[in-house]
């Protein structure tokens, strides 16, 4: 009786340690960038799951098309894949289709908290394994260093695989720069269970650090989703004016 209600004690001492660690991970930002971009439009982007588009495309003989499709790349080996594009190509409206903010911690508390949400008993593994964590009240309580470290530890006990979605690289503050957060990205892309899709405009050292990954240039595919946007936009407004002009 006496070891029943000890284990039942433990048991929550431990899960209000994991609920502290989680909510230490919580930001006021955390889903401040995901709020803020819009919807994709009804029938824009599913060629991003549709390898058929090649169908719709017209290639000269022998030229190779000017991306590499993403649904080969789910199912390769490959591990990071690259997303760019103008401003206003629609980079960040495909990001949120597919499933951060603008400093590297808030990225790193951001996935942290999204993997251990899921994944409470390895909250309480890592609690019981690493008691100090659970100290933690608040994300100004974790250093980078601190929070990259627990990231992998994170990701070393998951079982199953993840696929990371980063947007906005090229977004990152001017105090940290994109050097740290390309760094993190080719950590990720090199743990045996993760893949990676970020999205950034196509600058110059972001050219030269994510070249060599799977790509595509999301101006050159979205043509066919701003005409359908601007078509259903102008049936709409047509219909509209109809409706008054009969009152």
């Amino acid at each position: 009786m006496e070891t029943s209600i000890h284990n039942l004690s433990h048991g929550a001492a431990l899960e209000k340690q994991c609920d502290r660690l989680i909510g230490s991970l919580k930001h006021r930002d955390m889903n401040a960038r995901r709020n803020h971009v819009s919807d994709s439009h009804e029938s824009t982007f599913q060629w991003i799951f549709d390898d058929s588009i090649e169908l719709h495309w017209k290639f000269g003989e022998g030229v190779k098309r000017p991306w590499d499709s993403f649904m080969e790349w789910l199912k390769s080996d490959q591990r990071l894949y690259w997303i760019n594009g103008k401003a206003g190509s629609g980079k960040s409206t495909l990001m949120k289709f597919i499933p951060i903010q603008c400093s590297l911690k808030g990225i790193l508390c951001t996935l942290l908290h999204q993997l251990l949400e899921g994944q409470r008993a390895i909250a309480m593994v890592l609690c019981t394994e690493v008691p100090l964590i659970s100290n933690k009240d608040s994300h100004n309580d974790w250093s980078v260093t601190e929070l990259k470290d627990f990231l992998f530890r994170v990701l070393d006990q998951h079982s199953s695989h993840i696929c990371i979605f980063l947007d906005g690289l090229d977004e990152i503050s001017q105090a940290e720069g994109t050097f740290d957060l390309v760094n993190l990205v080719e950590k990720l892309r090199d743990r045996p269970k993760v893949k990676i899709c970020v999205s950034s405009r196509p600058e110059r050292h972001l050219q030269l650090c994510l070249g060599k990954y799977p790509s595509l240039r999301l101006q050159d595919l979205t043509a066919s989703d701003i005409r359908q946007y601007v078509t259903d936009f102008l049936d709409g407004l047509s219909g509209q004016i109809r409706e008054h002009g009969d009152l």
